[in-house]
């Protein structure tokens, strides 16, 4: 935080005391919106090297699916598949076709952020007020290499193999499976005597 900052902070409020609880609250918010701004920025860049042509088609449908998968060292396994279309509602959306099994709602919030970053550079590049929404259709879940970074890059790949399959071709063969066992069946034995 900029020492004015912090001034403008501690004088406010018509210069009552402002409390150590309040200045850390007012710091906080501002750090919190500048990581949204380097985050919006930096998704924006890359969304940017995306072909403006396939954006601005009529109806615009995209489907793709994206992993991000590593065995080695930290290990890490994320898996997302979605599908993009204009929005029968007033608002973008992100509507989850999937179940917790498939994707827990710890990692949600991940992927939300892709998605919803990806919906703001959509709009604006569109410029004609269509909505979109953003439906995650399929999805894997690792219950101890899945990682929310890799869950991030997934949807970030996924979009990328929307627009073309050789930006990202998603690794299918390592997704993990759960495998449903079947029940144990109990056999009585009858001892011989």
């Amino acid at each position: 935080m900029k020492i004015f900052d912090f001034l403008k902070i501690f004088n406010s409020k018509n210069n009552e005391e402002t409390s150590n609880r309040e200045i850390f609250d007012e710091s906080s918010k501002e750090v919190d919106n500048s990581n949204e701004d380097i985050n919006k920025n930096y998704y924006f860049k890359l969304f940017e090297k995306l072909d403006k042509h396939i954006i601005n088609q009529e109806n615009l449908e995209l489907t793709g699916e994206g992993t991000c998968i590593k065995w080695s060292g930290s290990d890490r396994y994320g898996h997302i598949k979605f599908k993009l279309y204009e929005s029968a509602k007033n608002n973008s959306e992100i509507i989850w076709n999937i179940g917790e099994e498939k994707l827990p709602s710890d990692y949600r919030i991940f992927v939300s952020k892709i998605a919803n970053l990806f919906l703001d550079f959509v709009e604006k590049e569109r410029n004609d007020l269509k909505k979109f929404t953003f439906e995650i259709i399929d999805s894997s879940h690792h219950p101890v290499d899945a990682r929310p970074i890799a869950y991030e890059v997934a949807t970030y790949n996924a979009i990328l193999n929307s627009f073309d399959e050789g930006l990202h071709k998603p690794d299918l063969n390592k997704l993990f499976k759960i495998k449903i066992k079947e029940p144990i069946k109990w056999v009585n034995y009858k001892k011989k005597k």
